[in-house]
């Protein structure tokens, strides 16, 4: 499956996957992997999966999902759901409302598992 097949019928998920995938590609290389399911990145190991929540979801969502793996567990940020310890990590998972690009926080978030992906 490539990009523009996962993202069929969700043109707004697409604009926002689009600016995250930017900002990821900023912080250096990393592998992108396009699923069914989820496109993940991924450098030693996966720090960073997207979904579409109207894929699985009938009521109304967010037109994308961000899910974060960091070692530890970190309070106090707008994520929807925090899961975990499994295997000593974290998943974190935040929605995406915009195109308007992520928060200097959740930017510094996703810089963390970038980092602790090696």
């Amino acid at each position: 499956m490539d990009i523009s097949e996962f993202f069929v019928d969700f043109p707004e998920a697409k604009d926002c996957f689009n600016v995250i995938k930017a900002q990821i590609e900023e912080f250096g290389p990393s592998v992108m992997r396009v699923s069914k399911s989820q496109i993940g990145f991924y450098r030693v190991h996966g720090f960073a999966y997207i979904w579409v929540p109207g894929k699985y979801l009938k009521s109304k969502c967010a037109p994308l999902a961000l899910s974060v793996l960091l070692n530890t567990k970190l309070e106090g940020y707008a994520f929807k759901e925090i899961v975990g310890p499994k295997d000593g990590k974290y998943i974190h998972h935040l929605e995406i409302k915009d195109d308007q690009g992520l928060s200097s926080d959740m930017i510094r978030v996703l810089m963390l598992a970038y980092q602790q992906a090696e």
